[in-house]
């Protein structure tokens, strides 16, 4: 990684959501955000990451005490993170890591390395190529992403 930000903690996702927690303070990058709710609507508004240690991916929501380094822009797409203090909740039969303290550290114009989904098990899900069924489900929504970025330009 350029300008001497530390690598990803390669594996450390998959370890949160099985439920260790002395694991320091592991570097994350955020490679997808997204409101939840909002206050026309009576919700509370939360944002949704998704983190990434390189190897796996999760979700994550952010605590509302947090939400300033989204609308600050500390946090976005392909920002490397310092997770300092976390926990996992069950939402839905789904592990979701809940970010109670995080330090930004940088952002970086891609997505570092390849991971993967982790299931509701905490296993990493198998790979959608592999699946004759997700593929053009994945083409598709990778078709719709781009189109996004092109309307983002």
């Amino acid at each position: 990684m350029s300008g001497g930000m530390p690598a990803l903690s390669a594996g450390a996702l998959q370890r949160i959501i099985n439920g260790e927690t002395e694991l320091g303070t592991p570097i994350l990058q955020c490679i997808d955000k997204k409101q939840i709710g909002s206050n026309t609507t009576g919700t509370a508004e939360r944002f949704r990451l998704i983190l990434s240690d390189g190897v796996h991916w999760a979700q994550a929501m952010l605590a509302t005490q947090l939400n300033d380094l989204v609308k600050n822009d500390q946090i976005q797409v392909h920002t490397v993170l310092r997770l300092q203090e976390f926990i996992v909740n069950n939402v839905q039969n789904r592990k979701i890591v809940i970010a109670l303290n995080l330090e930004p550290l940088g952002h970086v114009d891609h997505k570092l390395g390849n991971p993967v989904a982790l299931g509701p098990n905490g296993q990493p899900e198998a790979p959608a190529q592999n699946s004759t069924a997700g593929a053009p489900q994945q083409r598709q929504q990778q078709q719709q992403q781009q189109q996004q970025q092109q309307q983002q330009q």
